[in-house]
């Protein structure tokens, strides 16, 4: 296959939120960037990194869950179209009303 077309394996990593104690963390991804409304989420549970098969031009953003629902969208990162993606940084952000 092309090297366009290969597999990625792409690690995502965050911090624990400032503020909210989250049951874990739910993946994002998509083609269309803040398109998110019809992406199935990757389940990655209550851990600070997760590696995942990604492809090339892909958008990413986590969310934290808890016994009331999701936080808000963390940063965006886009799966680079060249050369081997790096540990991809995100943070992930619980608005406390």
């Amino acid at each position: 296959s092309s090297p366009a077309l290969a597999a990625l394996s792409c690690q995502f990593a965050w911090d624990v939120p400032a503020q909210g104690t989250p049951l874990g963390y739910r993946l994002y991804s998509t083609l269309v960037s803040g398109s998110y409304t019809e992406s199935t989420p990757v389940q990655v549970g209550n851990v600070l990194t997760f590696t995942t098969p990604c492809a090339r031009g892909q958008f990413w953003i986590a969310r934290a869950f808890d016994a009331v629902g999701e936080s808000a969208n963390s940063n965006e990162v886009q799966i680079p179209a060249l050369g081997e993606p790096k540990a991809l940084r995100i943070t992930v952000i619980i608005e406390v009303p």
